[in-house]
């Protein structure tokens, strides 16, 4: 991770158990050591400005209990894989932003639409006309898509765009490997990913849409591991076995001190240097209750924040909370008391219990109905999501159960959200 003052970067890397370490970059002669703070990181000042060193490798290499090993930057706002190993490099973060005026509306006014990025452009009907430029970030910025999204007036949340193991994550991109940089096989230029991520964003804002991210900080995290090892990351039971709770290898350990601070300053930094309005956290429940507390409290109020309140083991929290713990937090979860129910009614069936469960939600279910909720705002309710089938295809393509749907979704208290392509009939 780098800090500047003026043109020179200064290089910190939180190593406390070395003895010794040092960077090395690629191409610019010998390793240059570095020096301990009292906090258990290491700092050298380079002499070279960011505009030389970009686009230049580099890693750390240290020195401990008498073995030396390499790891690159877990903070490295680029990384990309060449065959086993994940490479940091160094970029600039400067964009001239065009829409300052954007302000984010009241979370109760919103229309969340779930999308996948590429998905936006990669159809003739994207109006994208280059072939090179659907399914990139360059493709989501087409006037077609940009007016076809205003006109919905819904606030846009990404999946994740992290940089992520495409062959676990696959492409949806769930499996991230560093959570500071972004995701290069979306990029007309891999070497100015950063800011073309800034530049769909801006697009966005200048059309009055809000943009949120999706988040997993559950598992994965490969360059963690890499450098402060798989007892800092990972959390553990009790025999000493490592939790599975997301079902993609081990669960992150939220509440070692160490790992919520880099939680809290990636968001912070997506929020200042990428302008992102909210964020969506995969498997949110896996997260400790203190770090969901701290995220609310130190990111800037006009964030959205939304979770989803299930994994398949190993939760630290549930929708019982919002009503406890988190009443006073402006945290958000996905409904599934207003998924399933709808669902079996969308289809004509169900009983009196599927009935008054469907009611409850529709009503926002507030804790004086059995509920969990203590304000409608808590709930995100939906119908379809990027996991399973569309709408279209749930309702094997009937229009008008389909449209019966999406009225459900935007009439009922809460904030609706909508899976890309469902008023267009969307199908799988």
């Amino acid at each position: 991770m780098s800090r500047f003052f003026g043109r020179t970067p200064l290089i910190h890397f939180y190593m406390p158990e070395a003895e010794a370490v040092s960077l090395v970059v690629e191409g610019h002669g010998e390793p240059l050591p570095m020096r301990r703070d009292g906090k258990g990181s290491w700092r050298v000042r380079l002499r070279r400005s960011l505009k030389e060193l970009k686009g230049h490798a580099y890693y750390f290499k240290i020195h401990q209990n008498g073995e030396a090993f390499t790891v690159a930057d877990p903070l490295a706002h680029r990384v990309t894989r060449h065959e086993d190993e994940l490479k940091s490099f160094f970029t600039e973060l400067n964009y001239r932003w065009r829409n300052h005026r954007f302000r984010t509306p009241p979370f109760r006014d919103i229309v969340i639409y779930e999308t996948h990025l590429p998905a936006l452009s990669r159809h003739s009907s994207s109006g994208v006309k280059h072939e090179s430029h659907r399914g990139t970030y360059k493709g989501a910025m087409s006037p077609r898509i940009l007016n076809h999204l205003q006109r919905l007036n819904v606030a846009v949340e990404f999946l994740p765009l992290h940089a992520s193991d495409n062959l676990l994550g696959q492409d949806w991109g769930y499996f991230t490997t560093s959570f500071r940089a972004m995701r290069e096989c979306y990029a007309i230029k891999e070497n100015e990913v950063n800011q073309e991520v800034m530049a769909v964003i801006d697009a966005m804002h200048g059309r009055g849409i809000p943009v949120l991210l999706d988040v997993v900080f559950n598992h994965g995290g490969e360059l963690w591991v890499k450098a402060w090892g798989e007892d800092v990351v990972y959390r553990k039971h009790d025999n000493g076995d490592f939790c599975h709770g997301s079902g993609c290898g081990p669960t992150v350990q939220t509440e070692n001190p160490f790992i919520r601070e880099m939680i809290i300053e990636t968001l912070e930094h997506l929020v200042k240097s990428y302008r992102f309005d909210g964020f969506r956290f995969d498997l949110g429940a896996l997260h400790d209750k203190q770090t969901m507390i701290e995220i609310d409290r130190r990111l800037p109020k006009r964030i959205y924040l939304i979770a989803e309140p299930w994994a398949l083991g190993g939760t630290q929290w549930g929708k019982g909370d919002l009503a406890h713990e988190f009443a006073e937090t402006r945290w958000a979860v996905w409904n599934d008391d207003f998924r399933e129910p709808g669902k079996t009614f969308l289809m004509g069936g169900g009983d009196l219990h599927n009935r008054d469960r469907l009611m409850n939600a529709v009503r926002g279910n507030h804790i004086a109905h059995g509920g969990w909720a203590v304000r409608p705002q808590q709930c995100i309710n939906y119908l379809s999501s990027h996991d399973g089938k569309t709408l279209a295809d749930f309702v094997e393509g009937d229009k008008k159960r389909t449209f019966l749907g999406v009225l459900m979704v935007l009439t009922a208290q809460g904030v609706p959200m909508l899976s890309e392509g469902s008023e267009l009939m969307y199908s799988k």
